[in-house]
């Protein structure tokens, strides 16, 4: 059975509240539609794709990612020949892939296939754009080109992105009229083409050296920190390598992205791309501001934690990393709307107090990721009792009666909408001192007094009874830890 055939207007039109790319040309209205080429006439399409070479050179100079520099060209080249759509695919191993497109194909049933273009084929591509010329090729040689199976369409125009004889990839336009390119458009063309190859060929050569950089970044807090093999004059040198100071204190914080709160309550999950591409953003914002406060600070990036060696000028102490910590998670919650759970560890002086300080800091994340809903900065001297009963609460499942006194009083808060476990927990930290308990809650005597009258109406244990008021703070601080992602 053959695959359903679409034309280029059922794949380019958008569902309703769909977001699609927004860029513009200069003195364009970005959203008036984009006008044929008839009605443009030859002279705007000349003046549109030259505005097109000058955002392609104004990125190339700018710190954009390669996907943002050919997802903006694809949709600008749309915008300036007047065409329906336009995809760019780059070389991978021996074929073609999309990697950016005006419209997002993933949900259209389009079906998208990579491209193998023959040495012959690209060897006709590069002699014409040596000549400033687009390509004259034959149907045949266009259905080659053309990654989408089932999608018609009257003209195809590809544009070989080529640098020097290296073949890069193909920005293909499609357009469901006939449409000619002209001697001064296809010069500009083939700029444009040949500025764009250069710019992928400088990128890859940046993303290159960054993952070797990222990967010796990767080797040397795994060796500082979790231990290798490699001795301490080994991790020196790597360390002077990388233009780390190990002369000065550090903290080490981990930093881990949680999820982001959707707009309105909403509960649909974003895209995965829209997620990546939001935590790729997220992280370069928390890197700048880090580095910006702690200059010569070094991280490494895992997924979705950030192993992050704060270079301390030794007169900051640790009360003072946690405070700027504490208000980092508050400022990402407050204009990010994202939550940050951070663990520090204590500052370290010595190559042998680095494992020490990790430790400390993944300790202090696993047990800030329990205890806070909505992110939160948990420093190791501050986990108390915590500490202590982080591994208890999610190794040991046998119940007690403690257990399930603390379970009847949760049962009841959510049930009555109430807050009678936030009043015990402060009860019992204050020892059972009625007036410290009020000043704690600022509530008035009388209100607490009607709340622990309750309490205890719930509960089999006499709370006036000193031996049962510890075991029973214990077990409301495991199930704190225990319920954490169920609330």
């Amino acid at each position: 059975m053959s695959a359903q055939a679409f034309s280029l207007e059922q794949v380019c039109k958008e569902r309703a509240g769909k977001n699609s790319f927004k860029y513009s040309l200069r003195d364009t209205d970005p959203q008036q539609k984009v006008v044929t080429r008839d009605a443009a006439g030859i002279g705007e399409t000349r003046h549109r794709l030259h505005e097109v070479l000058r955002h392609l050179v104004m990125a190339t100079t700018l710190s954009l990612s390669l996907q943002n520099i050919l997802q903006t060209l694809a949709v600008l080249l749309r915008q300036a020949l007047g065409v329906d759509l336009c995809i760019i695919l780059l070389q991978e191993r021996d074929e073609l892939r999309v990697v950016a497109s005006t419209t997002d194909l993933s949900d259209k049933g389009v079906n998208v296939q990579p491209v193998q273009v023959s040495e012959a084929l690209w060897k006709q591509m590069r002699s014409a754009l040596q000549r400033g010329l687009m390509p004259r090729l034959s149907d045949y040689e266009l259905e080659q080109l053309n990654p989408l199976q089932n999608v018609q369409y009257q003209t195809l125009l590809p544009i070989p992105l080529l640098a020097g004889n290296t073949c890069l990839g193909l920005l293909l336009c499609y357009s469901s009229k006939s449409w000619r390119s002209r001697g001064d458009e296809e010069l500009l063309l083939s700029t444009i083409a040949t500025q764009t190859a250069l710019a992928i060929q400088h990128q890859q050569f940046v993303d290159e050296s960054q993952l070797e950089q990222q990967s010796l970044i990767r080797a040397f807090v795994h060796e500082l920190c979790e231990g290798g093999r490699e001795s301490e004059e080994h991790v020196r040198r790597r360390a002077y390598f990388l233009g780390y100071n190990l002369t000065k204190p550090h903290a080490i914080a981990l930093i881990e992205f949680s999820d982001m709160e959707e707009a309105g309550g909403s509960k649909e999950t974003p895209p995965i791309e829209e997620r990546l591409a939001f935590y790729e953003d997220l992280s370069g914002q928390v890197r700048h501001l880090i580095l910006e406060h702690y200059p010569g600070s070094l991280i490494e990036e895992r997924n979705d934690l950030l192993v992050c060696l704060l270079s301390l000028d030794g007169e900051q102490s640790a009360e003072q990393v946690y405070a700027w910590c504490r208000n980092l998670v508050i400022r990402m919650r407050q204009e990010q709307r994202v939550h940050l759970y951070i663990g520090l560890g204590n500052p370290c002086q010595t190559l042998p107090e680095y494992q020490r300080g990790f430790a400390e800091a993944r300790e202090s994340l696993d047990v800030g990721r329990d205890i806070y809903d909505d992110g939160g900065c948990s420093h190791f001297n501050t986990l108390g009792a915590y500490r202590y009963l982080h591994a208890f609460a999610h190794n040991d499942t046998l119940p007690d009666q403690y257990q399930e006194q603390i379970a009847t009083v949760a049962a009841y808060d959510q049930r009555k909408r109430t807050n009678l476990l936030d009043t015990l927990e402060v009860y019992l930290e204050c020892g059972g001192n009625i007036a410290k308990t009020s000043t704690q809650l600022d509530v008035h005597r009388n209100t607490l007094l009607q709340r622990l009258d309750r309490i205890q109406k719930l509960s089999i244990l006499n709370l006036e009874n000193l031996p049962v008021r510890f075991p029973l703070l214990v077990a409301l601080k495991v199930h704190r830890l225990r319920t954490h992602h169920l609330r």
